[in-house]
């Protein structure tokens, strides 16, 4: 538009439209895309002083959307009435003069689309030679109209594109990446057995030296189970180690434990048959934090190859994978969140940042390609989508949860609250998150030094 109302020429088609500036009719109008999102031109590049017709741009477009025009003024009330039943529309565009408070026909309009059950967006114009003070005024109307009774609407402010996203779409990224192995190759499901695999020699001067040996087996402690089922997940086999690190934690000065494992065999082709109990005494190391000296791990005993029987069978498998890598990754995050509220700290090997997640993703890459196998790769892609997801979704200020969190707080208490106290708040976080990150960043430089 040339600001003087040349654009009305091309979309109102009554002469006292175009002399006023006031919608009387309902109008619809074709919008075309193309695949990256770029508008389609309604100018014809051929044709001089000639508009694109609604069936070429819907030739050239990769997604297209109509948009209805309808009158704003309280004369054409029947007819916007008339538009808005008739029109069947899937968002209502309510604009809204940022110079002046909403009219008594903004009401009327919210109404409208609220009795068929639209879901509407405000839009703010004359932004450009608006005061501030005039702008937040207008802010403010719109606010108390959305919350009235008879609207009950609670509103989410839009400040830039990434508000609109959310983690949807990287849980949807996993799904793709579980359905497309699961018909294809087969999904890499590992398989382990109960106890927790000794990894390396215990230390010389550790107090299980002699008593245990790389390749054993710990299935019980104090004549207890150390797992429930025989053929854990990770997950479960993992959490199995963390209470039987705990217990270890636990233990008084001078006291012992009981332990029951399976001994690897001395030619190393696998392990005795049957446990036996041995008695550890633990010692506290140089963490100041008792230990019996051993490297711990899930009893990991092979990997399967699981496919899909049907189209179906990979949609519910791949659902099922998404849900329990996506439920594992939200379970470790909030227990290392609790540990670090907590102050038990995080662990040295526990968390990575971008460096390291670069430093894993290559390793993957590497051994993928050496291995010619392309699963490992496309199941790193998924865990990485779901842990955004998850991170992205944590009731944390500056992250999408965080905003979520401030829009259910406005719905429940009927208040906005404050946006300078907002803005404190998300700065505080930031400073917090980015804190965080340059902690792990130097931990991950240090492990690739020492490495």
């Amino acid at each position: 538009d040339d600001g003087r109302g040349r654009c009305r020429t091309s979309i109102m088609k009554h002469r006292h439209e175009i002399e006023t500036g006031r919608t009387s009719t309902a109008q619809s109008h074709l919008m075309g895309f193309k695949s990256n999102g770029e508008p389609i031109s309604g100018k014809d590049s051929i044709r001089t002083n000639k508009r694109k017709t609604e069936d070429e741009v819907a030739r050239e477009s990769y997604r297209i959307c109509t948009l209805i025009d309808l009158a704003g003024h309280e004369k054409y009330l029947k007819t916007t009435i008339h538009g808005v039943s008739s029109g069947m529309a899937d968002y209502g565009l309510i604009l809204v003069n940022s110079r002046h408070p909403p009219t008594h026909m903004t009401q009327h309009h919210l109404n409208l689309c609220c009795s068929f059950g639209i879901p509407v967006i405000i839009v703010f114009t004359k932004i450009d030679g608006c005061p501030e003070h005039a702008m937040k005024n207008s802010k403010v109307e719109v606010h108390k109209l959305l919350r009235a009774s008879d609207i009950n609407k609670r509103p989410f402010a839009v400040r830039n594109e990434q508000d609109i996203a959310t983690c949807i779409d990287k849980l949807q990224q996993a799904f793709a990446c579980y359905f497309g192995e699961l018909s294809t190759t087969g999904l890499p499901q590992p398989v382990f057995r109960e106890g927790a695999l000794i990894t390396q020699a215990p230390r010389v001067d550790g107090p299980s030296n002699g008593l245990l040996h790389k390749g054993d087996v710990i299935v019980g402690i104090n004549g207890k189970p150390l797992m429930t089922t025989r053929s854990p997940n990770v997950m479960e086999s993992q959490e199995a180690i963390n209470e039987f690190i705990s217990e270890i934690r636990k233990t008084s000065p001078g006291e012992s434990l009981r332990l029951s494992i399976i001994q690897a065999a001395a030619d190393g082709a696998g392990a005795s048959k049957g446990p036996i109990d041995i008695v550890v005494k633990p010692q506290v190391n140089s963490d100041n934090a008792r230990s019996i000296g051993v490297m711990l791990s899930p009893n990991y005993v092979r990997t399967d190859k699981i496919k899909a029987e049907s189209l179906p069978d990979a949609i519910v498998k791949a659902s099922k994978a998404t849900s329990d890598i996506t439920t594992s990754t939200a379970r470790s995050l909030l227990t290392l969140l609790g540990n670090v509220f907590m102050g038990k700290g995080t662990g040295s090997q526990s968390v990575s940042g971008p460096i390291g997640l670069i430093k894993q993703g290559s390793d993957v890459v590497s051994s993928a390609a050496s291995g010619r196998d392309i699963a490992a790769v496309v199941g790193f892609a998924a865990a990485i989508s779901c842990n955004l997801a998850v991170v992205n979704s944590l009731p944390l200020p500056a992250l999408d949860g965080g905003q979520l969190v401030f829009v259910l707080a406005e719905g429940l208490t009927g208040k906005k609250i404050d946006q300078k106290r907002q803005e404190e708040i998300n700065a505080l976080a930031l400073f917090l998150l980015l804190a965080f990150s340059l902690n792990t960043a130097v931990g991950d430089v240090g492990r690739l030094i020492i490495r």
